[in-house]
């Protein structure tokens, strides 16, 4: 790691809800966008708290699909749908794999995420 990188200095960004200027802490590269999102995630204000909120909730749900889906394919494609599901654009996903595990993510009516991976078992049998 270079002598530069790493050095956080201390600057100013604007919370993206309710404009209030915060001092952040970035390194000395950080781009505007940057020090904005770092304001918000310290703001305080009632869009901020929500904002924080979704983020952790993602963080926890992108994480748990790393935890328990071992197909990077079907990974991807349900980590990509958190967000969609978080702003109501559907309630839920479901992916079946060809191995008979089914993966799920759901919106419950209080706005948590629930995770699911399920191992699907049939038996089929002809004479």
């Amino acid at each position: 790691m270079g002598e530069q990188e790493g050095k956080l200095k201390e600057n100013f960004g604007i919370c993206r809800f309710c404009g209030q200027v915060l001092m952040v802490k970035a390194a000395e590269d950080a781009t505007e966008q940057e020090l904005n999102t770092l304001a918000t995630d310290k703001c305080e204000c009632e869009g901020a708290r929500e904002w924080q909120e979704m983020q952790d909730q993602k963080a926890f749900a992108e994480a748990k699909i790393k935890e328990c889906c071992a197909n990077e394919t079907v990974r991807e494609v349900l980590i990509g749908q958190v967000e969609n599901i978080q702003r109501n654009s559907f309630r839920s996903i479901q992916i079946t794999t060809e191995d008979g595990v089914v993966f799920a993510i759901r919106r419950t009516t209080t706005g948590k995420l629930k995770i699911k991976a399920k191992e699907i078992t049939v038996v089929e049998a002809e004479a």
